[in-house]
């Protein structure tokens, strides 16, 4: 039988779990857009889930991110970039903005954007993305739609360990 992991004690950042080991509690980065990285943000809460900021797009006219909008109402800081890099370089006032979280996994849910391996690599537990399509196919934009204009008779998505590009 697996040993339980459900916490008994928080220390320093740690629980102690049922069997007495220390675990480091999750703090969560979200790196997206859209009503798909809203949903997950409201997931990851409800399931008690720290989530220590989230990092948009930047405002459209003004116009917020659904995804701002979610974690402004949960308090949560919002950082709103309108890129990450710079000619290929990561612009050091977003890196240290996203540092300032202190988050150790980053959850990249409809992220749109080219993040820097600084932060993807950044988070000791990693950064896991979500693409609507069975990568490579349809990968990039609008997968959903060219997977119903190329009349796909399988759908799916794919989640797997962030790299330096888009899916």
């Amino acid at each position: 039988m697996a040993d339980s992991v459900k916490s008994d004690t928080q220390t320093n950042g740690f629980h102690k779990t049922t069997n007495g080991q220390h675990v480091e509690e999750l703090k969560i980065a979200i790196i997206g857009q859209s009503n798909f990285a809203a949903e997950v943000l409201e997931l990851l809460l409800e399931r008690d889930h720290m989530v220590v900021g989230v990092f948009t797009i930047a405002d459209k006219g003004n116009r917020e991110d659904i995804l701002a909008t979610t974690a402004r109402q949960h308090r949560i800081p919002v950082f709103k970039f309108a890129a990450w890099r710079r000619k290929g370089v990561p612009i050091p006032e977003v890196l240290e903005q996203y540092r300032s979280v202190g988050a150790n996994l980053n959850v990249l849910p409809f992220c749109s954007q080219f993040i820097p391996m600084e932060v993807i690599d950044g988070a000791s537990f990693g950064s896991i993305c979500y693409h609507p399509s069975i990568l490579p196919l349809h990968r990039g934009a609008s997968a959903i739609s060219w997977t119903l204009i190329e009349g796909d008779e399988r759908a799916g998505f794919s989640i797997f360990w962030a790299d330096d590009g888009l899916d």
